[in-house]
């Protein structure tokens, strides 16, 4: 009989403690993480009340807008509390980052981006929360140092402190503890990460999983980058380093990063010779000083896709890919060649690069004729030769290009003659920008083309 009471007894227990680990308070969810909710909307302010107004204590909170829970247990994994700028949606405003928050104690995703904590330091608690695997505290109004314990997070896949303007990393050790990372942004801090110890050398070697680096805006120059580093272990695929103030000669350091598939030099005073970087895919070199097309050997890089050239000054004669230029046996698929000073006329070795999807020639001073040449680079679906000095008629071969949508060929004042009614037979053009002198234009008014239409025209006859 006594050893039938114990089990009955242990059974109940059995019950009640499956049932205190299934169930949730009153209100649907767990009430600790209820309450810690509740008290998180309580530290922090919005007018108008914004997404936190869903926030009360007679609904479930899974259902709360900006949180995320496991369909399985009904713990909080998630706070998406993240605001764009551009966002009507009123922002965030707190003096503290409430304690509460480590409550959540099953929490993997933490987006607090794009509000206003007022200049306050991140918390230490963060470095608590170790089930976390996704943190966005970007735009936030942050200050002060980045604590270390942070680097307690080892489960952290991506994390971006981005534009906290006065946010400052001292020392970058403590980020080599982040073996699980893969996504890192701190752009925008330009007054917090120039001086930090270990900067290139953690980032760049010691964090085995990185595969995105984004440095952007950060007032970096050559002097950050050790040029000596053994990289052969570094995983970054995606290097950004736009808008910062490396000039002269191209770091050395970057032909060492043979993981490297997209790299983003924009905004910078690079004006040397590029290296061949075989693995690179997408390259932007815009807005810097390069005077020559020569120098970035740009139809050396046998697998890149994109190329951003634009805005450099470039003075010289526009040259194409030779017989023997590795490019034109790959996919390059964006040139962006505007606003240079491009002169004479267009290449027709151009229409080697047979995989084009867009070229942009726009804002030079090339001279000629429009090459017949281009209306054979079939995959085209943009083509932009806009504010240029052509000259002479449009070819007919342009009638070939099947998959072309936008075609701007507006400020060349000298171009004359006919629209070949090839063009008006290309059934997937959205927009079409001409400025012709006299010409002449067979035009079905219920075609696509027609609909679409935007010819600027001092003297025309349109024939129906």
């Amino acid at each position: 009989m006594q050893k039938l009471l114990w089990v009955d007894g242990f059974f109940l227990l059995f019950i009640l403690a499956a049932t205190d680990l299934s169930c949730c308070s009153c209100s649907g969810c767990f009430d600790h993480e209820w309450r810690a909710l509740l008290r998180f909307k309580r530290s922090v302010s919005s007018e108008p009340p914004g997404l936190l107004s869903s926030w009360n204590g007679e609904k479930n909170c899974c259902e709360w807008e900006g949180v995320e829970c496991d369909n399985a247990t009904g713990h909080v994994t998630g706070l998406h509390l993240g605001r764009d700028p551009l966002d009507i949606t009123p922002e965030l405003n707190g003096n503290k980052l409430d304690s509460c928050l480590a409550e959540l104690t099953h929490l993997s995703y933490m987006d607090l981006s794009g509000n206003d904590f007022r200049g306050i330091r991140i918390p230490d608690f963060i470095g608590s929360m170790t089930q976390l695997r996704f943190l966005d505290l970007s735009s936030a109004g942050f200050s002060g140092v980045v604590p270390p314990v942070i680097g307690n997070l080892s489960s952290l896949r991506v994390l971006h402190l981005s534009y906290n303007l006065e946010l400052v990393v001292d020392d970058f050790a403590w980020f080599s503890n982040l073996l699980s990372l893969q996504h890192l942004d701190l752009s925008g801090l330009s007054l917090g990460i120039g001086k930090a110890r270990n900067l290139d050398k953690v980032l760049l070697s010691m964090i085995p999983s990185l595969i995105e680096l984004r440095l952007s805006e950060c007032k970096l120059s050559n002097s950050h980058f050790n040029h000596h580093l053994n990289l052969t272990l570094s995983t970054i695929q995606t290097l950004d380093l736009h808008l910062n103030s490396i000039g002269g000669n191209f770091p050395h350091f970057l032909q060492n990063l043979t993981s490297l598939r997209v790299l983003d030099l924009s905004n910078n005073k690079l004006n040397s010779s590029i290296p061949v970087m075989n693995n690179i895919v997408e390259l932007d070199l815009s807005e810097n000083k390069f005077p020559r097309i020569h120098d970035v050997g740009v139809w050396s890089f046998s697998r890149l896709k994109s190329l951003d050239l634009s805005f450099n000054d470039m003075e010289e004669e526009l040259v194409g890919p030779g017989p023997s230029s590795n490019v034109s046996r790959f996919a390059l698929e964006t040139p962006r060649l505007s606003y240079n000073r491009f002169c004479g006329e267009i290449p027709t070795s151009l229409q080697r690069l047979t995989s084009l999807t867009s070229l942009y020639l726009d804002n030079n001073k090339l001279t000629g004729k429009i090459p017949a040449a281009l209306g054979y680079i079939t995959s085209l679906q943009e083509l932009y030769l806009t504010q240029n000095q052509l000259t002479g008629s449009i070819p007919v071969s342009l009638g070939n290009l099947m998959m072309l949508q936008k075609l701007d060929l507006s400020s060349n004042l000298l171009l004359n003659g006919t629209i070949p009614d090839t063009i008006g037979k290309l059934s997937k053009l959205e927009f079409l920008d001409i400025y012709i002198q006299c010409f002449f234009i067979w035009c079905n008014h219920r075609s696509p083309f027609c609909q679409h239409i935007n010819v600027k025209m001092p003297v025309c006859n349109l024939q129906p």
